[in-house]
């Protein structure tokens, strides 16, 4: 996702980086699965609060959608 997310910003003064790249291990593990934008807010959350120098955040959770499924 990151590598899809840069070019968004190319120009600007906002350097994109995964959780890897800034020593976050593991991931959000309150998933709650209500929407797409709950689970985005509380991995970006996540992340953030792992932080040790606060700074601006986002995730997403483009989760997937089955007719099957009901989705």
């Amino acid at each position: 996702k990151a590598e899809q997310i840069k070019p968004i910003f190319a120009g600007l003064p906002i350097e994109v980086l995964t959780l890897k790249e800034v020593g976050i291990l593991g991931r959000a593990q309150e998933i709650d699965g209500s929407s797409m934008e709950i689970n985005s807010r509380i991995k970006a959350r996540f992340a953030w609060e792992q932080l040790k120098h606060k700074t601006w955040t986002m995730a997403d959770d483009t989760g997937l959608k089955l007719r099957a499924l009901g989705g």
